[in-house]
């Protein structure tokens, strides 16, 4: 074997080798990613098989918990659904003000309260039920958690639509934005994705959150990023919980690498806010524009 071969065969077995170790290091990261509850608990979603010939549906849940092992709302709730086959990306915003039933609850109630009486499983279930859809997977995070991934990251560019000024009357929710293009980090990020406070209340804020999710997916999969994603991945077990194994999540990345930022459709689920005979505001589903939305982008041919 002559010598310059030798030397390529030896530089390709470092590059496997190297490759392997990072693989079996990611690995062993996401595997230490905050686990779903305990078996035995009432939180508890075991990990399903995934089918990479069918749409794959993830929940997206972001949750208001302030304190560890708070009873909290869901005040993000987005699906999303992965097509491996088109290498396409739906994702739909559920109204957290949802009006519907909660599986083993009497009476109607919003949707972020599932996860408060049940947790992740009731949740889900709802979720469920509303689009007549399984779905197998998710991945919960809290305010905290999404500040400390967006920092991670860089931030993220977004161009701001308008000025957003809001202050809770208790302080503990302040939003300060300026209008225009601009380079968010976490705490701004998360004041983005947060505002309703307009005309366009609740609906508004989910459109932004679409936006901000594309271009958190699109800044994030940039080659300069790649070395900020580890450092992300090191941090997701003090703040993330999902159910999604290892080499799944792996996979996905790899799939995510292959899908254009313009195959990314959002949407939210139509409907409008009305006031219930209980006094409270609610969000009305259109039901049969729900059910076209489904059977186009949701469901498997």
């Amino acid at each position: 074997m002559k010598k310059s071969s030798k030397i390529i065969i030896t530089i390709l077995i470092i590059l496997i080798v190297l490759i392997v170790s990072f693989v079996g290091y990611i690995y062993y990261i996401l595997s230490s990613v905050n686990p779903p509850a305990e078996e035995d608990s009432e939180n508890y979603v075991p990990p399903k098989e995934m089918d990479w010939s069918k749409k794959i549906n993830i929940l997206l849940i972001g949750i208001d918990q302030r304190y560890e092992d708070e009873n909290s709302r869901s005040d993000t709730n987005l699906l999303l659904s992965i097509d491996p086959n088109d290498k396409k990306i739906t994702i739909v915003s559920l109204p957290r003000d949802t009006f519907c039933e909660l599986p083993g609850y009497v009476g109607y109630q919003k949707l972020a309260h599932a996860h408060y009486y049940g947790g992740v499983p009731l949740l889900i279930k709802t979720v469920e039920n509303i689009l007549e859809i399984e779905i197998p997977f998710y991945v919960e995070v809290n305010f905290e958690g999404f500040v400390k991934m967006i920092d991670l990251i860089g931030g993220v560019t977004i161009d701001v639509e308008k000025d957003m000024n809001y202050e809770s009357r208790s302080g503990d929710v302040k939003i300060h934005l300026k209008k225009g293009l601009q380079h968010l980090n976490g705490e701004k990020a998360l004041m983005y994705v947060r505002f309703r406070m307009d005309e366009t209340g609740d609906v508004g804020r989910m459109e932004r959150q679409q936006k901000f999710l594309k271009a958190l997916i699109e800044q994030s999969l940039k080659i300069e990023n790649t070395i900020r994603l580890q450092k992300v991945l090191i941090e997701l077990k003090n703040w993330v919980k999902t159910n999604l194994e290892p080499w799944q999540i792996i996979k996905l990345g790899l799939l995510f690498n292959n899908i254009d930022n313009c195959e990314i459709i959002t949407m939210t689920l139509p409907g409008y806010p009305d006031i219930y005979s209980d006094g409270l505001s609610y969000y009305f589903l259109y039901n049969d524009k729900v059910e076209e939305i489904v059977n186009t982008y949701l469901k498997d041919e």
